[in-house]
């Protein structure tokens, strides 16, 4: 086995805009010479006259900013070259120049919770882009038109050209509004407490604060450890109080919060969907800071398919019944 040289990478030659810039014979030989469509990977974005070139490897790259069509050198590219490009297989490449030709871009999506005519997804002229589906549900997962019913806010992003997701962020409130929740009794059955309130919403496991109670037993912050049905749930308490007296308050905590952020939503994981960009966070712990949507180290290319939501991304939030509160979405893509 013989010992392969270093590459010597010409650096002396950068242009006025930082390019490191070769000529289509160093470019070639570069791309050979370490491992072309293994280890380093041709770029590039056509024009009517040339060709906009660059090659990656690891993270250096080097460009011809102009390869002329109709050239021996531009030929040479067409003939050999040109099928090897922009490959789906350099995922740190497809992030970084543009897959496709395809230009970045930012959506900002604006909604409100548990109300179904506040969002806003329009141009600069404020004319609706007509890709975004808003839906909200109740606790039962049904879908409810009544803002107090809602329990689930959902937004389906489904816009009719192709795109390549880089990424995105929501942001979080300083301030999410807990729920109040009316208590009509509790009382103690072996190790729980036994909670009777109409209509609770609750979910198991879910946090709460009890407060107000004659006994000091039934205060505190709690776990919901079952869900009886929609009047009655349970949560572990330590010793046999009496039945609960006092001016009683349930607050349902911040963990009633949480985010989810799915692409292409209705269609298996087996055939390229279901993909969790963001999934399960409970947002207690991330108030006033951007969560961000995990595209960037496995980008995902979406084609539109017409009436089929190829597609589509779901952003599901999970909040308190009813409760109001804004986010504002910035999507990331390659269009």
């Amino acid at each position: 086995m013989t010992k392969k040289e270093g590459i010597l990478i010409p650096t002396t030659r950068i242009s006025s805009t930082g390019e490191l810039v070769l000529t289509w014979d160093e470019l070639k030989n570069f791309y050979t010479e370490v491992g072309g469509g293994n280890r380093s990977y041709i770029n590039y974005v056509e024009f009517s006259e040339h060709y906009y070139v660059w090659l990656t490897f690891r993270d250096q790259k080097l460009y011809i900013p102009h390869l002329g069509k109709n050239t021996t050198e531009g030929t040479d590219f067409e003939t050999n070259f040109k099928s090897k490009c922009n490959i789906p297989e350099a995922p740190r490449t497809r992030i970084t120049t543009n897959q496709l030709g395809r230009k970045l871009h930012s959506r900002f999506i604006t909604f409100m919770t548990s109300s179904k005519d506040n969002y806003d997804n329009t141009d600069w002229r404020d004319n609706p882009y007509g890709d975004l589906t808003y839906t909200m549900f109740d606790p039962e997962g049904n879908v409810t038109l009544n803002d107090s019913e809602c329990k689930e806010t959902w937004i389906d992003w489904m816009p009719d050209y192709d795109y390549e997701v880089a990424g995105g962020s929501l942001f979080i409130p300083p301030e999410l509004a807990n729920r109040v929740i009316s208590v009509d009794n509790i009382s103690v059955t072996g190790s729980e407490a036994l909670v009777s309130s109409t209509g609770h919403g609750l979910r198991a496991k879910g946090m709460i604060t009890i407060s107000g109670a004659d006994q000091p037993e039934y205060n505190g912050v709690k776990k919901v450890s079952e869900v009886i049905d929609e009047d009655t749930f349970k949560y572990p308490i330590t010793g046999s109080p009496e039945d609960a007296t006092g001016t009683i308050q349930l607050e349902e905590g911040d963990d009633a919060w949480e985010i989810h952020a799915v692409g292409v939503p209705d269609f298996p994981a087996a055939y390229g969907g279901d993909v969790h960009f963001i999934a399960n966070p409970r947002i207690k712990w991330m108030k006033n800071s951007h969560l961000y949507i995990d595209a960037n180290l496995n980008p995902a290319e979406l084609k539109y398919g017409g009436v089929m939501p190829t597609n589509k991304i779901r952003f599901v939030v999970k909040h308190p019944l009813g409760a109001q509160t804004e986010f504002q979405l910035n999507l990331k893509v390659y269009k």
